[in-house]
């Protein structure tokens, strides 16, 4: 017997919805419980599951080259498993002493893995590991650690120096360095006023920095900072400064994804926009039934994918301004289900208060029916 389809996107769970970074596939990897998914974004089939973590994933994240993936897993001493991308087998595993780990990122390289999570002080630990050899049987080594006194929510490897590091949290933004030694040395981007009562949710750099003329164009140099009060904070990667503030959305951000042409985000508001980065006026947006908790940019920039709170996951795509729902799912425990066999019909029953009928083959949602009461 054979896997098919798991029917269910846990956002609340896990923030993270990525593209693969293999050429020519139009696949999106989101969670479900302890379990990565690989989905093929226009036939829907899920190709590969990495199954193996005891308790529900808590982040991931994907290497550059695309064979790769990171994820962590709920819970103190949180586990984290390295995966082969091309066979869905886990290389490596290793322990992170925090009580709860927040997030994952790869150096550009993939050489590194940075992780980050709060310790049993309440004090955000950050660990840097080398997981180079991990392919060749090696286990993976800590090259650096650092204890912050600092809120983290997001943190991220620069996509041309795997020495370097951005991070955001409640009223700071912060550029970490990895010294000889093993100590990460961060220093403040200067917020001012910005900062006060501010909590940043989420960053990224621009797309430009992987381009040839990065060295010589200045613009290319930014990164973009999501916050819970709508606004999109610019600020220059060369100098560490505050650049331009922007309006966007009028609920919190709490998802940004940005190429070299325009810039994504995900909110509160149960929108997903894209904006040009002078972020005059979005040009593209797609209403849902809950918070976008979650985007990101296929390679080509073609196409947005975006997973919310409400267990949904869809996809944008750019060229034709068509946007498709690829899954939905229950955002609740399931108490009841049945199986109806000549129709090939499964109908469940949940806490989030609604029935659902979904197609056993194509593992679609038929119908759903919400209740007004509790």
């Amino acid at each position: 017997m054979e896997l098919k389809h798991i029917i269910g996107y846990q956002a609340e769970k896990c923030l993270n919805i990525k593209w693969s970074r293999q050429e020519g596939e139009n696949v999106i990897l989101f969670t479900s419980g302890g379990t990565i998914i690989a989905m093929d974004s226009e036939s829907n089939e899920q190709k590969r599951f990495f199954f193996g973590h005891s308790a529900p994933i808590c982040c991931f994240d994907i290497n550059e080259q695309g064979n790769m993936i990171a994820s962590a897993q709920e819970g103190k001493n949180s586990i984290i498993r390295i995966w082969d991308y091309a066979t869905a087998r886990c290389i490596t595993m290793m322990t992170m002493p925090v009580v709860s780990l927040k997030c994952l990122s790869f150096s550009h390289d993939g050489k590194y893995l940075a992780s980050v999570g709060k310790d049993s002080h309440n004090k955000e630990l950050i660990i840097i590991w080398d997981i180079s050899r991990v392919h060749r049987g090696e286990k993976p080594e800590i090259i650096a650690r650092q204890i912050s006194e600092f809120n983290i929510l997001c943190l991220k490897f620069s996509p041309i120096d795997n020495t370097r590091l951005a991070s955001c949290g409640k009223e700071n933004i912060r550029f970490w360095r990895i010294r000889d030694g093993g100590n990460i040395r961060g220093s403040a981007v200067v917020l001012n006023h910005h900062a006060r009562n501010t909590v940043f949710t989420c960053l990224d750099f621009e797309y430009g920095f992987k381009s040839t003329d990065f060295m010589e164009n200045e613009s290319l140099k930014r990164i973009f900072v999501g916050s819970k009060h709508g606004m999109v904070f610019q600020v220059n990667y060369q100098n560490e400064t505050l650049e331009s503030t922007y309006k966007t959305n009028d609920g919190a951000i709490y998802s940004i994804a940005v190429n070299d042409a325009f810039c994504v985000t995900g909110s509160e508001d149960t929108y997903l926009r894209v904006w040009p980065l002078d972020f005059q006026e979005f040009f593209m947006e797609a209403q849902h039934e809950g918070t976008v908790s979650a985007v990101d940019i296929s390679r080509d920039g073609l196409k947005v994918t975006c997973g919310t709170t409400y267990g949904s996951i869809g996809i944008l795509d750019k060229s034709n301004q068509n946007y498709k729902t690829l899954l939905r799912s229950h955002t609740g425990e399931i108490v009841a289900m049945d199986f109806h066999k000549q129709k090939q019909n499964i109908i469940t029953v949940s806490r989030d208060k609604t029935i659902r009928l979904w197609d056993v083959e194509t593992a679609d949602e038929v119908y759903e029916f919400s209740s007004p009461v509790d």
